[in-house]
C-alpha cells in the first residue's frame, strides 16, 4: 500500500528542491526530486501540529492531552522549546486556534477565536506580549471558517465563512476576479478555487452543488484552457439528487440551530422516512 505523505508544514518558498512534512509528530525536510529525508524536528507527545514561519523555520508547536492545550515556541535560529501558553478548552479564557505566522513580524501569529457571544473570527496575536491585536476578519452573526494564505508569499488571499453554504471573501483582487468569472460561467453550482500556482495563473477548481455530484477542473487563464481532471462521486445518479432548503429550529434552551432539508424527488412531502446527518 502507498505510504501516507503526511501534512505539509512549509513548501519552503526560498528552496525549490525541498518541503517540510510532518508525519507521526516529527518534521522532516524532504527532497521532492530524490525523496531523501532529513529530520528537522523530533516528535513530541503533546504536539499535534507544528508551524513554520515564512522563512521555513519550525518555531511553534500546538497540542495537548484531552482538553488541556499547550503551546511551545522557539527562536527562529533554533534553541530550546519554551512553553508560552497553556489553557483548557472547556474552562480556559485564552482559547485560540493557531493558523500561521505573520510575514511582517516574527512574534505575531494569526489565530481564530470567539469572544463572549461574538461569532468565530480571526485576529493577530502577539506571542511576546500574549495579547490580541487587530481583528482581521469576522462578520456579525456569521462565523468565519478558514483563512487562505499564499504558500509562496505568506500573504493573506482571503477568508472563508459559512452562510447557508461556504463562501469566500477574497482580499486578493486577482482571485476575486477569477471567482466572479467562475460564478458567471457556472451560475447554478458552488464554485471554489481549491489551489493555484506561484503566479496565480493556473488553478484547480471545484464545481459542486446539491443537484450536481461535482468535478475538479484545471483552469489556465493564459491559454483560456479549462478541462475536467476528476469527477466526484461518479456512482451518483444526477436524476436522484434533490435541492437543499435551508431550515432552522429551536433547541430546548432556545438556541437557534441551522440545518438543511432535502426531500426525495417525485414524492409528496408527507410521512417520509427521515435520515439525520
Amino acid at each position: 500500500a502507498p505510504a501516507s505523505l503526511g501534512n505539509i508544514v512549509s513548501i519552503l518558498p526560498q528552496d525549490n528542491d525541498h518541503i517540510l512534512v510532518q508525519k507521526h509528530g516529527e518534521v522532516n525536510k524532504v527532497n521532492i526530486y530524490t525523496s531523501k529525508i532529513k529530520k528537522e524536528v523530533r516528535g513530541a507527545s503533546h504536539v499535534r501540529n507544528w508551524y513554520a514561519d515564512y522563512e521555513g523555520n519550525v518555531r511553534l508547536g500546538y497540542g495537548g492531552v484531552g482538553t488541556s492545550v499547550k503551546i511551545v515556541m522557539r527562536d527562529k535560529n533554533g534553541g530550546p522549546w519554551k512553553t508560552i501558553d497553556r489553557y483548557d478548552q472547556v474552562s480556559g479564557n485564552a482559547e485560540y486556534a493557531v493558523i500561521g505566522f505573520s510575514r511582517e513580524d516574527e512574534n505575531i501569529i494569526y489565530v481564530g477565536t470567539e469572544f463572549d457571544d461574538a461569532p468565530y473570527a480571526y485576529y493577530k496575536y502577539d506571542l511576546s506580549q500574549k495579547k490580541y491585536l487587530e481583528k482581521m476578519f469576522g462578520k456579525d452573526n456569521i462565523p468565519a471558517t478558514g483563512m487562505i494564505i499564499d504558500s509562496y508569499t505568506g500573504d493573506i488571499d482571503g477568508y472563508l465563512y459559512r452562510e447557508h453554504e461556504t463562501k469566500v471573501h477574497y482580499v486578493n483582487k486577482r482571485l476575486a476576479s477569477i471567482q466572479r468569472f467562475l460564478d458567471k460561467q457556472f451560475p447554478d453550482t458552488n464554485n471554489y478555487i481549491v489551489d493555484y500556482d506561484r503566479t496565480k495563473s493556473r488553478f484547480i477548481i471545484s464545481i459542486t452543488g446539491p443537484q450536481y455530484a461535482g468535478e475538479l477542473m484545471f483552469f489556465d487563464i493564459k491559454t483560456k484552457q479549462m478541462m475536467v481532471i476528476s469527477e466526484l462521486y461518479e456512482g451518483l445518479d444526477l436524476n436522484d439528487l434533490s435541492d437543499m432548503v435551508p431550515v432552522s429550529y429551536k433547541a430546548r434552551d432556545g438556541l437557534k440551530i441551522p440545518g438543511y432539508l432535502s426531500l426525495p424527488l417525485g414524492k409528496e412531502p408527507k410521512n417520509l422516512p427521515t435520515v439525520i446527518l
